[in-house]
């Protein structure tokens, strides 16, 4: 059997590791899809691929965070392309586990239904060991009395998603297709760790609720238990039982029992973290890192208002000297360009020839067909700058490529 997960993620570096660690034993291949992340998550995925995790990574230029539409665009694209027969959605703080391997008992599944599993809730406490950087041992304390351990999960067969009409509800909590067949798991559970520190708490908390405001095609009740949250937070309430409520539970005395997640199926050294540093979570760093991100999909919706949609868009790397010889007498019918690039961090967010000027991290926040290395000398220093940052070796190219626009523009 093979198994494939898909996870969009976020601002995530504190758990991802964990979570790519542990749910490496069970799964088989893990597709993680990032449309607005600003922390060192992508680093921290990009390194454990470059140790030898199977693992894909996608990065979406689009900010808005629709999740349904993202969720049943890859899932469709991962049952097409992939030779596998079962399909999970996974959050980044969910963590499989059950009464036995997680692997065995969804190797015995038949692969002619639906699955459910439940969550099962892990609290945030006071005596939680916060330089423990492997998040089940972090947090042990099970939420026994939790109403969100009734909240389920799904897993599809992959045959069921190309001849089922299968779509997938927001939050993987339920499916709906033709003559769909549901069972709940009881073997297996989804270990639950929405909240892992404090700082992570507040990080993820205000972060969200800025970008659940561009959300544009959310349903009416999606992060009304964000809503609640912030509002409990500005009342004053404790934020360990705010954290642990997690908007879903009113119950002011959640129940805990010491039950650290199972980890005897995992050898010992496979779960030796790593990236530590880059995991650290800065809650005012990555909120004002967010309000820069919802600037530049103001700025892209302003050029996508005023440029010529027949034309290509592309971005130019380099503002000094060579890239001004380059601009010069590039007629304007021929091409748009969108931003410039700078790897000088002073330069960042500055405006060169009326366009934005961002650092190589931020391209992903683009859509562009290319990007125009400006510079001859330093030009393979900047490629490989590019492709560090996930842009495509297609999309890179010198200034032949608008010489060449010019060309084309001359015979009309």
């Amino acid at each position: 059997m093979k198994i494939v997960s898909l996870t969009m993620v976020g601002n995530e570096s504190e758990i991802i590791e964990s979570f790519i660690r542990y749910n490496s034993h069970f799964i088989d291949k893990m597709i993680f899809v990032s449309t607005c992340c600003i922390d060192n998550t992508l680093l921290i995925i990009r390194n454990l691929i470059s140790e030898g995790y199977h693992l894909e990574l996608i990065v979406e230029p689009v900010i808005s965070f629709e999740q349904r539409y993202l969720d049943n665009k890859y899932m469709k694209k991962i049952a097409y392309e992939e030779d596998a027969d079962l399909f999970i959605p996974l959050d980044v703080d969910e963590f499989l586990t059950g009464c036995g391997n997680p692997r065995t008992i969804m190797e015995r599944l038949p692969m002619d239904r639906v699955y459910e599993v439940c969550w099962k809730n892990y609290a945030m406490s006071k005596d939680d060991d916060i330089n423990e950087p492997f998040i089940p041992r972090r947090l042990v304390n099970f939420k026994i009395n939790f109403k969100g351990n009734n909240v389920r999960k799904v897993m599809i067969p992959m045959k069921m998603i190309l001849h089922n009409n299968v779509i997938l509800g927001t939050g993987h909590h339920y499916v709906s297709g033709d003559d769909i067949r549901i069972e709940h798991i009881n073997q297996l559970k989804m270990a639950h760790y929405p909240v892992t520190s404090k700082e992570q708490f507040m990080s993820r908390l205000y972060g969200n609720n800025i970008k659940f405001i561009i959300w544009t095609n959310r349903g009416n009740e999606d992060g009304e238990h964000i809503n609640k949250q912030i509002a409990e937070i500005e009342e004053g309430h404790d934020i360990y039982r705010i954290a642990n409520g997690y908007g879903l539970d009113d119950n002011e005395n959640i129940e805990w029992l010491k039950e650290p997640l199972n980890l005897s199926y995992c050898p010992p050294n496979s779960l030796q973290m790593k990236y530590t540093q880059l995991a650290k979570v800065d809650f005012l760093h990555n909120i004002n890192c967010i309000g820069q991100m919802m600037a530049v999909k103001s700025y892209n919706l302003e050029r996508d208002a005023q440029d010529n949609k027949q034309l290509p868009t592309i971005m130019v790397y380099g503002t000094g000297d060579a890239a001004k010889n380059m601009l010069n007498g590039l007629p304007e019918s021929c091409v748009n360009i969108r931003a410039y690039i700078n790897s000088d961090p002073n330069k960042r967010f500055q405006m060169f020839n009326r366009r934005l000027v961002v650092s190589p991290e931020w391209i992903r926040f683009f859509v562009f067909d290319r990007i125009v290395i400006s510079s001859a000398k330093y030009y393979d220093e900047m490629k490989v700058s590019l492709i560090k940052n996930g842009v495509e070796k297609e999309k890179i190219c010198n200034v032949n490529y608008l010489f060449d626009l010019v060309y084309e523009e001359s015979r009309k």
